[in-house]
C-alpha cells in the first residue's frame, strides 16, 4: 500500500512511512488535549456562553412579539373604528385578530426553532465526544440552506431579465392603448375600420402581444429547464385542452360575432324562438333582454350555428318591414280583402305612412288564397305589441265586413259563418 503512495507522491518508502507517522502523532496529541480537564473546562464555557446568548435571544424575541402583538392590536382598533365611523356599520374583528396573531405566533415559532438548531449545533460542537453529532446537524440544515442562497444567487440574472421584459411589456401595452384610444376618438382613420371593433381589437392585439413576450420570457423562469417543470407544462396544457373546448369555442365565436357584425349592442334580434334586446355581448355569451324583461344567457357559439333575425339593421329602403297572413276563400273579391287589410294596417298605431302599407298574394292554398299585409314600423321598439295590435285590427275589420277567415286549416262550409260578434266600441 506504502510502495503505491510512494509512486503517486514520487518520494521513498521511508520518507512517506516517516511522514504518516508524524501525522498519527499529531492526532493522538490533539485527541488527548482535547479531552483534558483543561480543554473540557473550555468546552463548558463555550457551552454556558451559548446558552447565554441563546436566552437573551428569547427573550428579546419575546419582548418584540408582545411589542408587535400590541401595537397590531391598536391599529386594528383604530381601522375598526375608522370604517364603523364611516360606513356606520360593525365591522367583523375576530377573523382579523384571529388571522394576524396566528401569522405572528407562527413567525415567532419559526425564529425560535431556528436559534434552538443553531444553539443545540453550537453546544454539541464544544464537546469533542459531541463534536460528530454536531457536524450532522449543520450538514443537514447548512449545506440545503446554502445551496438554495447559491442557486438564489445564480438566478439574478434571470431575474433581471424577467424584469426587463415586464417593463418593456407594460411599455408596448401602453402605446398599443394609446392608438386604440385614437383609433376610438377620431384622430387615426383607417378605411374599413368599425368603430366597434376598437376595444375587441386592442384586447386581440394585446393578447397576441402578451403570449409572444411570455414566449420569449419562459428560458429566463427559475426551473423551466427541468423535467418536473416540463411535465407539469404537458400537465397543464392537457387539461386545458381538454376542459376548455366549449370555452375557446364561445371566444372564438365572439370574435365572428363582433367581425361579422351581426349583433350589436342595443340590436332587436330573434333566435331560437327568443326575441329581445341584445344588452351585451360578453366574452362568452350574449345577454337578451326579453319583452318580458327576461334576461336570456345565449352562447356566442350558437350565435354562428343558428338561424338568427336582426329586426334592427335596415336595408337599402326605407326600413324594417313587418308582416302577416291569412287565408281567405277563393269566393271573395281580392280588391275587397286588399282593402280591408290595408284598413286594418292604418287603424293600428306605429306604422309609417310613407311608403305605405301594401299587400301580397302570398299562396294560392287548396281552400284560400294566402294574402300578407306589409308595413314598416316607426320604431322596432315594442315590435311585439305592435304585431299584436295589427292582429287585433284584422279580425276587428273581418268581423265587421262578416268574412271569414279560414286559416290554418278548412274542411267544408259550416252551416252559420265562423265569425264573431262585433264589439260596440264605448261612446
Amino acid at each position: 500500500m506504502l510502495s503505491k503512495e510512494a509512486e503517486i507522491e514520487q518520494v521513498d518508502i521511508a520518507t512517506l512511512a516517516e511522514a504518516r507517522g508524524l501525522l498519527i502523532v499529531d492526532a493522538i496529541i490533539e485527541y488527548r488535549d482535547s479531552r483534558s480537564e483543561e480543554a473540557l473546562s473550555h468546552s463548558w464555557v463555550v457551552a454556558a456562553g451559548w446558552t447565554g446568548v441563546f436566552l437573551a435571544y428569547c427573550t428579546i424575541l419575546i419582548i418584540i412579539f408582545r411589542f408587535a402583538l400590541h401595537h397590531t392590536y391598536t391599529h386594528v382598533d383604530k381601522w375598526v373604528a375608522m370604517v364603523e365611523d364611516k360606513t356606520g356599520k360593525m365591522a367583523e374583528t375576530d377573523v382579523l385578530v384571529t388571522v394576524i396573531r396566528l401569522t405572528l405566533w407562527m413567525i415567532a415559532f419559526a425564529l425560535f426553532f431556528l436559534a434552538l438548531y443553531y444553539y443545540l449545533s453550537q453546544v454539541l460542537f464544544s464537546f469533542p465526544t459531541t463534536r460528530s453529532f454536531a457536524a450532522i446537524l449543520l450538514n443537514n440544515f447548512s449545506e440545503p440552506v446554502l445551496a438554495l442562497g447559491i442557486a438564489f444567487v445564480e438566478t439574478i440574472p434571470d431575474f433581471v431579465a424577467l424584469g426587463v421584459i415586464f417593463f418593456l411589456t407594460r411599455y408596448f401595452l401602453k402605446i398599443v392603448r394609446l392608438v386604440f384610444v385614437n383609433i376610438e376618438l377620431g384622430v387615426i382613420e383607417s378605411k374599413g375600420f368599425e368603430q366597434d371593433w376598437t376595444w375587441p381589437t386592442f384586447r386581440i392585439v394585446r393578447g397576441v402581444l402578451v403570449a409572444f413576450l411570455i414566449v420569449i420570457a419562459y428560458p429566463y423562469v427559475p426551473g423551466s429547464g427541468t423535467e418536473a417543470f416540463q411535465g407539469m407544462t404537458i400537465f397543464l396544457g392537457v387539461i386545458l385542452t381538454l376542459g376548455s373546448s366549449s370555452i375557446i369555442s364561445n371566444l372564438l365565436a365572439r370574435l365572428f360575432v363582433i367581425y361579422r357584425r351581426g349583433v350589436n349592442k342595443g340590436d332587436l334580434i330573434e333566435i331560437d324562438d327568443h326575441m329581445g334586446k341584445v344588452e351585451s355581448v360578453l366574452v362568452l355569451e350574449t345577454m337578451l333582454r326579453t319583452p318580458r324583461n327576461e334576461l336570456i344567457s345565449i352562447p356566442n357559439s350558437k350565435l354562428l350555428g343558428a338561424s338568427l333575425t336582426n329586426y334592427s339593421r335596415g336595408g337599402p329602403t326605407a326600413g324594417l318591414m313587418i308582416s302577416t297572413k291569412v287565408g281567405i276563400g277563393y269566393e271573395e273579391p281580392q280588391t275587397k280583402i286588399e282593402a280591408m287589410l290595408l284598413e286594418a294596417a292604418a287603424r293600428t298605431k306605429g306604422f309609417k305612412n310613407t311608403p305605405a302599407p301594401f299587400v301580397l298574394r302570398s299562396g294560392l292554398a287548396d281552400f284560400a288564397v294566402v294574402y300578407e299585409v306589409f308595413a314598416i314600423p316607426n320604431s322596432i321598439d315594442g315590435l311585439p305589441r305592435l304585431r299584436s295590435d295589427l292582429h287585433a285590427n284584422i279580425l276587428d275589420v273581418f268581423n265587421e265586413r262578416r268574412v271569414q277567415i279560414m286559416t290554418p286549416a278548412y274542411d267544408r262550409d259550416p252551416p252559420d259563418p265562423k265569425i264573431a260578434p262585433v264589439e260596440t266600441a264605448p261612446a
